[in-house]
């Protein structure tokens, strides 16, 4: 039998059932992805609820062995698209001000998730601060080509160039 699940602010989510927090969080993921290009604030709302129902540490009642790790590293990729997707969603609102700081972390954390970068570099510039996206993208050609020997992704490099640019369609996203 399914069941319907509503999130905080009234919309349905996926009418699969769930079983454990893990399947929650998965078919919230999923409905955020299938939402994130059409309706922003309906794929926030499943990303925060499904991140609502994550549970660490993950299979904790087993012994870390081999068999194990590769099933870690899923979940902590899946949280990890799952921050990312909800960073997105929360792009496309215009709460550029408020990703600032969870985006800073993230690079941190992450220094070689170039979409993380890319998150940073918009939501500084929506909100004038065009100095520091500048300098954010200078870091992250610095650390890409310590790590790698390689440019920024195609995605860094072209949002840079909109930003030489001028780009006004990257302002307009701060003032909506």
């Amino acid at each position: 039998m399914a069941t319907i699940r509503t999130s905080a602010h009234g919309y349905l989510l996926s009418d699969e059932a769930c079983v454990t927090d893990l399947d929650s969080f998965r078919n919230s993921l999923n409905d955020g992805r299938k939402y994130l290009g059409e309706d922003p604030g309906h794929a926030e709302s499943c990303l925060l609820y499904g991140l609502s129902q994550w549970r660490e540490p993950h299979l904790a009642c087993l012994p870390r062995t081999p068999p194990t790790e590769p099933v870690l590293l899923q979940l902590a990729e899946e949280h990890r698209e799952a921050v990312n997707l909800l960073a997105d969603a929360q792009l496309a609102l215009g709460k550029h001000q408020q990703l600032i700081g969870p985006l800073r972390a993230m690079t941190r954390h992450y220094p070689l998730d170039q979409h993380c970068w890319v998150q940073l570099m918009a939501a500084l510039y929506a909100v004038g601060r065009h100095y520091e996206a500048f300098t954010a993208y200078e870091e992250l050609r610095r650390v890409t080509a310590e790590a790698s020997g390689t440019d920024p992704s195609l995605e860094a490099q072209q949002l840079h160039q909109r930003m030489l640019d001028a780009d006004p369609a990257l302002e307009y996203r701060a003032r909506r």
